[in-house]
């Protein structure tokens, strides 16, 4: 690897890893202004809108950028795979646009006006936001995130900002949607008008047009999937249930993914390219996935615990008595985050050994078994059941993975759960426990009460009884860095 692509590697880190912390930062201050700004009806309209428009999605992107990012003979003149590559995803966008407002009117209910009002701005918006994938591809092959990573924070900084002035003005829906419309412009004017990073050109060569779809057309399904598997549960209760119940649903359900974010976003970074490093070397893959998934599952069992503990207590302090009403379901949001990121490393096992067809596979069995707990569970409990089907959905990929995985790594399912499985119960019963036997009047001082004995009793737990484990995990936290070290042997480590 040459010294430059080193040094442009890791200024991209480091960017990304700022803007991680930043994006995470700012989108809970904007989470929990709104929530407080806004009528919870309000994040239902705009939630059931954008799921519809996340899940169809992926026929406007049509896998186009990964195409580009792939090293082949029809990309290696980076230009002319950029003209071809804007030239093809503009002809999508205009067509996928215009079907998705023909579908809107014919098969949309617009009694309710701001979902109507958001499903338009949603998709012209989003279209618009599309045409930034070329030169967005091009930064990316190019390793440089400087840019992209300003872009970010701009769209950020902008979007919070505008919604809670038109908040404050009575917008309410628009304040929603700003986002949408700022991330637009944002990346227009970063990407096409300030310092272009590439100026759009049109070109028709048969050859690498036939490449892209092709290319496109097996990453078709499995984004699909994803997409599904992302949004059907909103869909669902847009339609059953309505814009209030799916505004306390959107809402807990994007609270309960912060301890993902905090836990899994640095390991997203790298693990792919770690896995594929040591793909040929079994006893070495083995070791990288139980080391990441040990890491994942002893540090997202105590945010998640603390968090499930106190969470009534931070409804009511951070966003309102207002959303009371989603506080079981926020807790029962918490085991789908809690296994999502351990979820999506593991994905990266089966693609890294090439057997990518084998998410796709699982990808189908989790989606059959949502819907079928939507209609079931949904039916009886409202939100509620609609979080269970959720976590059975999510249950049934980690088995399915599990099972499969043990094709190409081994590990063992009693060190990766056992010792933080039953932290976590101690933690949550002397918590909970010791509440009710010295209750507090203050809704703070409560909250620090149960967090702080369940976040001592779990942490003293496993550094006495999963001591190895334990002190690998404060070594890697220690040195914020997720590499080759972590697969070393245990008596390396």
């Amino acid at each position: 690897m040459n010294n430059n692509l080193v040094k442009r590697s890791m200024s991209s880190v480091k960017w990304n890893t700022f803007v991680n912390i930043f994006l995470i930062a700012f989108g809970f201050v904007e989470s929990v202004v709104l929530a407080r700004l806004l009528p919870v009806e309000t994040f239902g309209s705009y939630a059931g809108a954008n799921s519809i428009i996340v899940v169809f999605s992926a026929f406007a992107l049509f896998g186009l950028k990964s195409a580009m990012l792939h090293r082949c003979s029809e990309t290696a003149d980076l230009d002319k795979a950029a003209s071809a590559h804007f030239t093809i995803q503009l002809i999508i966008i205009i067509v996928w646009a215009f079907l998705m407002l023909i579908g809107g009117l014919l098969f949309i209910n617009r009694s309710d006006p701001d979902f109507w009002l958001a499903y338009i701005v949603i998709v012209l918006s989003n279209a618009v936001y599309y045409l930034t994938n070329t030169p967005t591809g091009i930064l990316i092959r190019k390793v440089e995130h400087r840019r992209l990573a300003l872009a970010k924070i701009l769209n950020k900084v902008f979007t919070l900002v505008f919604a809670i002035i038109l908040a404050l003005q009575g917008y309410y829906i628009w304040a929603l949607l700003v986002s949408n419309l700022v991330a637009a412009i944002v990346y227009i004017f970063v990407l096409y008008i300030w310092k272009p990073v590439w100026r759009p050109k049109l070109s028709w060569d048969i050859s690498i047009i036939r490449y892209y779809l092709r290319f496109g057309l097996k990453q078709l399904i499995a984004n699909l999937l994803n997409n599904a598997l992302d949004e059907t549960d909103d869909i669902w209760i847009k339609t059953y249930l309505g814009a209030g119940p799916l505004g306390f649903y959107s809402k807990a359900y994007s609270f309960a993914l912060y301890p993902g974010k905090i836990i899994a976003n640095p390991v997203y970074q790298v693990i792919g390219g770690t896995y594929a490093e040591v793909s040929h070397d079994r006893a070495q893959l083995s070791e990288a996935f139980e080391r990441v998934n040990g890491m994942l599952i002893r540090s997202g069992f105590l945010l998640v615990g603390g968090i499930a503990l106190i969470a009534s207590e931070f409804v009511a302090i951070v966003l309102g008595e207002k959303w009371l009403p989603m506080v079981l379901t926020f807790r029962l949001m918490l085991p789908f985050t809690l296994f999502d990121p351990m979820k999506n490393t593991m994905d990266n096992l089966f693609v890294a050994v090439g057997k990518p067809e084998i998410n796709v596979k699982i990808r189908i069995a989790q989606f059959s078994v949502m819907v079928i707990g939507l209609f079931i569970f949904g039916r009886i409990w409202a939100i509620e059941g609609v979080a269970l089907a959720v976590d059975l959905m999510m249950i049934l990929g980690i088995i399915l993975i599990l099972s499969q995985a043990k094709k190409y790594v081994d590990f063992s399912l009693r060190r990766m759960f056992a010792m933080p499985m039953v932290a976590l119960f101690i933690g949550l019963i002397f918590g909970w426990g010791i509440y009710q036997i010295f209750p507090m009047s203050s809704l703070i001082l409560g909250a620090l009460m149960k967090g702080s004995v369940f976040t001592l009793l779990y942490i003293a737990f496993l550094a006495v009884f999963d001591r190895e484990e334990f002190q690998i995990l404060i070594r890697i936290f220690r040195k914020h860095i997720f590499n080759r070290k972590m697969i070393k042997s245990k008596r390396e480590i």
